[in-house]
This record gives structure tokens, sequence and C-alpha cells, in this order.
């Protein structure tokens, strides 16, 4: 800027000595060679002044673009940065190893052995668990999304803490009547209502049950199970010699009151009893009958379960 002041000074000085010439030669004509010469001066001091005061604007204008395109990236590397040492600080954070660790409960005994073993891990490492009962029978597993009482498989994590119930098991020979079925079949464009009569469900029922401190239980439950049912309908109508599947299910609740919830596709059968020094309870059922649209129900009496 200083540069087109010193050059602006310099270009409008011969105007100025034009000027005076012109007026010492006492001549006022438009015409004359020294009005000229004042005109062309005058005009060559404007442009040049105007145009370096534009290339001076056009400069400023440059250098502060260049300015704010230095500032945006340095803002961006230091974002960069920011996103780098946060990612460093969340790795050195991250557990470098990861532990399985087995709590066993219950009033039976038994011991759990880790595949690989140890019970120390690179975090993610896949471990399978298998449990065997020295004393009663294993009743299941609880925590890290171990489920039934087979082996258990899971990702070693940050203290992994899974249980393990032993306990004892409990069984006995079940037979419910059920209720009337009744329901519209047909094929071959022929239908019929089709009455089913003297339907019963039978089978095993069978508890691998752990008594816990403080009162509570816990365990796995397994029942096998047949319905069959008298067709007092057309022949149309199937025959329901054969339904009902085998269930399992978990057992939760106290001594005083526990449940045991078995199912199998659509079938169901609820246990509900107490489980002090006998185990006694109540079967609920809810089966379908092929190609049923509705379950069949019932319930047994009181049954006792005899310890094994």
């Amino acid at each position: 800027m200083r540069r087109a002041l010193k050059l602006l000074g310099f270009l409008t000085l011969p105007v100025l000595t034009a000027a005076a010439v012109g007026a010492c030669g006492g001549s006022d004509d438009e015409g004359s060679p020294e009005a000229d010469a004042s005109a062309s001066i005058d005009g060559a001091a404007l442009s040049t002044s105007d145009a370096t005061v534009d290339g001076a604007s056009s400069a400023l204008d440059a250098a502060l673009a260049f300015d704010a395109g230095d500032a945006a990236d340095a803002s961006d590397a230091a974002d960069a940065a920011d996103a780098s040492d946060a990612a460093a600080d969340a790795a050195s954070d991250a557990p470098s190893t990861a532990t399985v660790t087995v709590q066993v409960v219950g009033d039976g005994a038994g011991t759990v052995a880790l595949d690989p073993p140890g019970g120390t891990y690179a975090p993610g490492t896949m471990v399978t668990l298998t449990a065997t009962a020295t004393t009663g029978v294993f009743a299941g597993w609880q925590g890290a999304g171990c489920t039934g009482n087979g082996t258990c498989v899971l990702a070693a994590g940050a203290g992994t803490v899974v249980t393990a119930a032993f306990g004892h098991s409990y069984t006995a020979k079940y037979t419910a009547m059920l209720n009337d079925y009744t329901e519209v079949q047909g094929e071959n464009g022929t239908t019929a209502t089709c009455v089913y009569t003297d339907d019963s469900a039978s089978g095993t029922l069978t508890l691998a049950l752990a008594h816990l401190a403080g009162g509570a239980v816990t365990g796995t439950a397994s029942a096998s199970c047949l319905c069959d049912a008298v067709n007092s309908g057309p022949l149309v109508c199937d025959s329901l010699d054969t339904y009902c599947e085998d269930m399992s299910g978990a057992i939760s609740g106290t001594t005083t009151s526990f449940t045991a919830n078995l199912t199998a596709l659509r079938d169901a059968i609820t246990l509900t009893g107490a489980a002090g020094t006998s185990v006694t309870g109540t079967l609920s059922f809810s089966v379908y009958p092929p190609e049923g649209t509705k379950p069949n129900t019932g319930t047994t009496s009181t049954l006792t379960l005899s310890e094994q």
C-alpha cells in the first residue's frame, strides 16, 4: 500500500507542473498545447492511480483469502489431532485382559471346567463351560447369557461372572384330563365339526432343583408329553391319538412358592408348587392338537415328586 501511495504521488507531480506552465503561458484556450498536455497528464495520473489502488485491493483480498484458508486448514488439523488423541485414550483405557469367574451354589456339589482353562483371557476369547455334578445333579446356569443345564459358550469380557447351581433330581409320572376339543375340519370340499372327548395328557416330569441361601430355589425342568383323544366325529376328522411334544424350561421362586415354565413350539406346561422336604405342585396344560387353531387346556390334581 505504501508503494502505491508513493507511485500516486509521483504521477500527480507532473499534473501540478503542467498546470503551472499553462498558467505562466497566460493562455486559457482549451485547444492550446498546454491545456492538452495538462488534460493528458491528469488522465494518466487518474488512470494509473486507479489501477494501483485496484491492484492493492486485490492483493489485500488475496491475502485475506489465503489467511482464511490457512486458518481452516489449521482448524481441520487440530480436529484430526484431537480425534486421534481421543482414539488413543480409548485404546489405552480398554482392558487388556478379560476374566471368567464361576460361582458354585446350591445344596448339591460339583465342578465346572473351562476350555481353554485359566480364567484369564484376551478380551472376546470364546470359552466353553462344562459342569459336572459330584453330589446330586447340575441344576443350571445363571448369568452371562448362560441358560439351561448343558454346556455354555461365552465371550470373555471384563469381570464375566457365571453361577453354576447344583441340586437334586425330583421326578413324577403324571396323567391329566384335558377339556373336550371341538373344531371344524375338512378336506376335498367336505367340512365337519369334529368333537374329541376323553382327551388326556400323560408323561414324566423331572426337576433338577437347587436350594439356595435365603430360601430361594432355581433349576431346570423337563417333561415328556403324550396326548390322545376319542374322535366322536365323522371320518373326515383327524385322529388325535399322538400329539403334544416334549418340553423343557426353567425353575424360579422360593421354597414355598416356585414356578417352572416348560415350552415346546406352541405347547406349554406350567408347574406351580413348593419345594420343602418334598416337592409338590400342580400342572397346567395348554397344548395344540394337529392343525388346531386354539389350545386344549387342563390341569392335574396335586402332584408329588420324589427325590432321585
